[in-house]
């Protein structure tokens, strides 16, 4: 059995495995339809663009950096790296944003095929960081601590993608048949060097003094 740890920002418990976190339910995380609002405008203004890109809204003081997956088996268009306040506590948070707001699946699945407990882990130039993953309404979000109750990523894992080259985030999504032991199943790889790749993520970081 994993030690269970609460956050009670959303009144959601994880469990923490060999392997990393896993959820033992999906529930908001942050912002709801406001992220997905603003992350739709990004999406947009990004359609053209290659790489790593700052993003800003004059009307509202979010601030995030985006890319594209650079590979991927799964239904995701744009990944996001963004300062979010929760109760009035800021953190950053590295979420997900599939095609047309559907759910996180490998390409070919259907949502019947999900598991109840899904799983991720990150990977930064080799290195393997056990990972939180959670559900904010049509979006993924991956954070690896909880600090005072609020699930966040760690600077450690922060100084890697800021100045890393290659991050892979691996994904177990779907149920697998009696008798088969639980194995990931999707992946996302992404460049953290490209466009304005460190300049951006080091923006958003300072933006949440983090």
């Amino acid at each position: 059995m994993g030690a269970r740890a609460v956050f009670p920002p959303w009144g959601r418990t994880m469990k923490r495995t060999g392997s990393g976190w896993r959820s033992d339910i999906a529930a908001p995380v942050a912002t709801g339809g406001l992220a997905v609002l603003f992350m739709a405008l990004a999406v947009t203004a990004f359609a053209r663009e290659s790489g790593w890109k700052l993003t800003k809204q004059d009307e509202n003081p979010r601030i995030f950096a985006i890319t594209e997956p650079s590979a991927s088996n799964l239904n995701v268009k744009v990944v996001a790296l963004t300062c979010e306040e929760v109760h009035g506590r800021k953190s950053l948070q590295f979420q997900i944003y599939p095609i047309n707001l559907e759910p996180i699946l490998p390409v070919g699945s259907s949502r019947d095929q999900m598991k109840d407990e899904p799983r991720a882990e990150i990977v930064v130039d080799g290195q393997i960081y056990p990972t939180l993953l959670a559900f904010g309404g049509d979006y993924g979000v991956l954070m690896d601590r909880e600090e005072g109750g609020l699930p966040v990523l760690s600077r450690p894992l922060l100084e890697a993608i800021e100045h890393g080259h290659t991050m892979i985030v691996r994904f177990d999504l779907l149920r697998e048949p009696a008798g088969r032991s639980s194995e990931f199943d999707g992946e996302l790889r992404i460049d953290l060097q490209s466009g304005e790749g460190s300049a951006a993520i080091a923006a958003v970081r300072r933006a949440c003094a983090f």
